[in-house]
């Protein structure tokens, strides 16, 4: 067991930063588990967003009760960055950890974590995360530590797992950005990894994530939403522009995935047409900015992105052609030669009709040739089996 007597001249080995806004069905459990950790040298950092609901009477008795924590009331509602932030302004630990008010940690959890910093001395020290899904079931959560050893990009999410030298993000300025409302967490962690010494890891102790329908991060998203997940990803291509442009692999990597997430996962999560713009606009926009286009392309090649000769521009602003073309029991509507439309599979008794739809993302002109490519992608939109 970790002990430190906390003075000026003994700053608390951990600060733990808790952002509140209306969270009474979920505090006492997130704060028990806080109080009751094995590590004692720590202070806890609860910054109240403004709660309509009795959260801040909760938390003022509980640091009634306990010198460790310390109750941070915002004068505005300004959003979890901003209570984050508020909470990193305020702490003297020599590590920083991060909890959501409706998640939880093991009881040794953020002791085996700065037992490793102290053998250390890395940047960052992670543990493991268990999710409890929608439908009340847990599972396994965020990377594989053995994917982070590869490579220490691989740490995407999950940042919550961490704990981080305050005097590195001081010495960074990272904090989170506040004009974000979702992806302000993937931003901060992706700069902190980059930035990082080293990343340890450590196996075997867990933080417990509620996953909840009413989330800021639900199934499916605003068009607001979206464009912030976007916005996100711009400030990351930003980032790794400047800083690693010249490690190619690295490079590639991060941005291959972050391009892959806007189209295969986050346009998924829409179902407007200004979302879909928004996740649209975001993946042209980001396309310009990549360093190693032909690396992108030949992964995109790989997918369902198709990239047409000059040719075929104009025939597809023409009608849709109706050709058949049947293979075994499976018939392909088309438009002209090269984007499925609408698939129909004959099972037995069943029929399974998917519809899809074509996006235009963006036009490619080659220098000199004259030459321009338009780049395809689609998507199923409808599946319907029919008996």
């Amino acid at each position: 067991m970790t002990d430190t007597n906390q003075t000026p001249d003994n700053p608390p080995a951990l600060s733990i930063i808790v952002p509140v806004y209306n969270a009474e069905p979920w505090l006492v459990r997130c704060m028990d588990s806080l109080i009751n950790q094995t590590i004692k040298g720590i202070e806890i950092i609860v910054v109240d967003d403004q709660s309509t609901d009795g959260s801040l009477n909760m938390i003022r008795e509980y640091e009634k009760k306990d010198p460790r924590i310390k109750a941070v009331a915002l004068a505005t509602n300004s959003g979890e960055s901003a209570a984050r932030n508020a909470g990193l302004a305020v702490a003297v630990g020599e590590y920083i950890g991060f909890v959501d008010h409706d998640d939880f940690v093991d009881v040794d959890f953020y002791e085996q974590l700065y037992i490793r910093a102290q053998e250390t001395g890395a940047d960052i020290v992670k543990g493991d995360a268990l999710e409890v899904t929608y439908d009340g079931k847990k599972r396994y959560y965020g990377p594989r530590a053995a994917t982070i050893r590869k490579n220490k990009v691989a740490f995407t999410h999950a940042w919550w797992t961490a704990i981080y030298r305050r005097d590195f993000l001081t010495r960074n300025k990272l904090e989170l950005p506040v004009d974000l409302i979702l992806t302000a967490d993937v931003v901060f962690l992706l700069k902190a990894v980059i930035l990082a010494n080293a990343i340890e890891l450590v196996e075997g102790t867990y933080y417990h994530y509620l996953r909840r329908e009413d989330s800021g991060d639900s199934k499916i998203l605003s068009a607001e939403k979206l464009q912030s997940n976007v916005d996100g990803r711009n400030m990351m291509v930003d980032f790794i522009n400047e800083k690693i442009a010249g490690d190619r692999e690295t490079y590639n990597l991060i941005f291959q995935r972050e391009f892959m997430y806007i189209l295969y996962s986050l346009y998924d999560r829409s179902r407007s047409f200004a979302g879909q713009r928004a996740v649209i606009r975001g993946a042209i926009g980001l396309y310009a900015k990549c360093r190693y286009k032909d690396d992108l392309d030949r992964v995109l090649s790989k997918r369902h992105a198709r990239f047409l000769s000059e040719g075929n521009e104009d025939e597809l602003c023409a009608d849709i052609h109706e050709m058949t073309v049947t293979r075994g029991g499976t018939e392909y509507f088309k438009l002209v030669h090269c984007i499925p439309l609408l698939k129909i599979q004959y099972d037995g008794s069943k029929i399974n009709v998917r519809l899809f739809n074509v996006i235009p993302l963006l036009k490619i002109r080659k220098k000199g040739t004259g030459v321009y490519y338009l780049l395809f992608f689609f998507l199923p939109i409808m599946k319907k089996t029919i008996v």
